[in-house]
């Protein structure tokens, strides 16, 4: 508690009257061990303040010094002012300006300014020029003429209006855009003038092409071209050479003994034992294969090879002919196709025939009525719209319209005949039934036993139903009989007696 007040009067407030009321506080220096620490505050005006060896006196806001056993800071309105042992200083704000330490220097007068380090340096003269240099890295920037420049062991840019350059390791790239490129690569280099010069350039293949327009050369070790545009070309390596004049439709090449000649009235071609020649009227050609031609009218190919030729005569005769397959039509007239083992075809305006010689098929078709088909399996013949005939192992039938239909299901021991209107005939197994005009005929099987019956209408009819039994009447009972057995029966005027047999 006493320390407490010792600390409570140390802090108490003294008023000096003959300093219009100016109030002094004593506060403790932060090391209590220390007596010479003290500060000293004059509102709003003064303040001083000691901490150990440093000292620091303001007065606002004309003057401010800190100072130490190796350093010392002032500032006198507009001026700055420091010695120490790392650092030195003035400044008078805003026009000069100086740090030096013991391996750096800032210096400026605005707009120049220079710093340099250890590292490196810069220097400027603002907003006109920057330049300067950090450790392997160099760069400078000038405003007004739109520059700027960076370098580094590895890489460069530098960028001017419209120049500009870029290096990366041994690689550098530059131009004034658009017109010059230089492009500098480790394998080649291309170097462009537009729209007056070009080079190109691979140091690998050590190919170089370069173009003044309309004049260009290319050459490496194999070979060397030049020419001039469309007027000109020549080309030449260790197996020949060749000349190229476009607008004389000329072209020469000799390569190894493989001559090619191209002129406005011919063209030649021996290569490989290959020899062709071209005219206006007439083609020919020699080798593996042969042609003789005078287009577009006249078209002659072989080949002795596969034994194949054709022959063609726009629009007329195309034949096409060998082993697998011959073709050939006469247009619009007639046409044959056949393939040995397989089919054979002709044709005509109104004629069709094909034959399927693996199949052993095959069909006529006459425009527009006869059709004609056959297989192993079944024969057809059509004579459309009259005639209709089809044979098969199961099944026939035979239409002459409208008046004969005839129609067999052998699997079904089934017939269908019609002679119309006179003639039906429907048999189905053993039995038949006939109807001709006004007769009526029926053959059956009953019991094991045959049996038939025929009509005559209205008059008469007759029958035997079975062995040993018939009947017979008139007008259908007028006048009758039937014999059944030892049974028989009499009809007189449709009325029936027993004749004959047991009561």
């Amino acid at each position: 508690d006493e320390e407490d007040e010792e600390d409570e009067e140390d802090e108490e407030e003294n008023v000096d009257p003959e300093l219009g009321g100016t109030t002094t506080s004593w506060i403790p220096a932060d090391d209590p061990e220390s007596d010479d620490d003290s500060t000293i505050i004059i509102p709003p005006l003064f303040m001083r303040t000691t901490r150990g060896d440093t000292t620091t006196t303001a007065v606002f806001p004309l003057f401010f010094e800190e100072e130490a056993p190796d350093d010392v800071q002032r500032m006198i309105l507009l001026y700055y002012y420091r010695r120490s042992q790392e650092q030195n200083a003035d400044v008078l704000f805003p026009f000069y300006w100086s740090f030096r330490g013991v391996d750096s220097l800032t210096f400026s007068i605005p707009p120049v300014y220079y710093h340099y380090d250890d590292d490196g340096f810069d220097w400027g003269v603002a907003p006109f020029i920057f330049d300067g240099r950090s450790g392997d890295s160099v760069y400078t920037f000038i405003p007004p003429l739109l520059t700027f420049s960076y370098a580094n062991d590895d890489e460069a840019y530098t960028l001017a209006t419209i120049f500009w350059r870029y290096r990366e390791q041994e690689a550098v790239r530059w131009g004034i855009f658009p017109l010059i490129w230089d492009l500098a690569e480790i394998t080649h280099r291309d170097t462009m003038a537009i729209p007056f010069f070009f080079r190109f350039a691979d140091h690998e293949t050590e190919n170089v092409l370069t173009v003044v327009p309309p004049v260009y050369h290319e050459e490496d070790p194999t070979h060397a071209l030049f020419g001039l545009a469309p007027l000109f070309h020549h080309y030449h390596d260790d197996e020949g050479s060749s000349l190229t004049l476009p607008p004389l439709l000329f072209h020469y090449g000799n390569f190894n003994g493989d001559v090619r000649l191209i002129s406005p009235l011919f063209a030649w071609f021996d290569v490989e034992e290959e020899r062709t020649f071209l005219t206006w009227v007439y083609q020919r050609h020699r080798g593996l294969t042969e042609l003789d031609a005078i287009a577009p009218f006249f078209f002659s190919y072989r080949d002795p090879r596969e034994h194949y030729s054709s022959l063609v005569i726009p629009p007329l005769l195309f034949h096409f002919g060998g082993p697998a397959s011959t073709n050939t039509v006469v247009f619009p007239f007639v046409g044959y196709f056949h393939e040995p083992g397989l089919y054979t075809t002709w044709a005509s305006l109104l004629t069709v025939h094909n034959q399927r010689h693996d199949e052993d098929s095959g069909f006529t078709w006459v425009f527009p009525t006869l059709d004609l088909r056959h297989d192993p399996e079944k024969n057809i013949v059509n004579f459309h719209p009259l005639v209709y005939s089809r044979n098969e192992e199961e099944y026939r039938h035979l239409v002459i319209a409208p008046i004969h239909w005839d129609f067999e299901w052998s699997d079904e021991d089934y017939r269908v005949t019609i002679d119309f209107p006179i003639f039906w005939r429907f048999r189905s197994g053993p039995e038949v039934k006939q109807v001709m005009l006004n007769t009526y005929y029926r053959e059956y099987r009953e019991d094991g036993a045959d049996g038939w019956e025929f009509h005559f209408f209205p008059l008469f009819a007759f029958g035997k139903p079975r062995p040993g039994d018939h009947w017979w009447n008139i007008l259908y009972g007028l006048a009758g009989y039937r014999r059944q057995g030892s049974y028989a029966q009499t009809q007189v005027f449709w009325i029936p007696f027993q004749t004959d047999g047991p009561d």
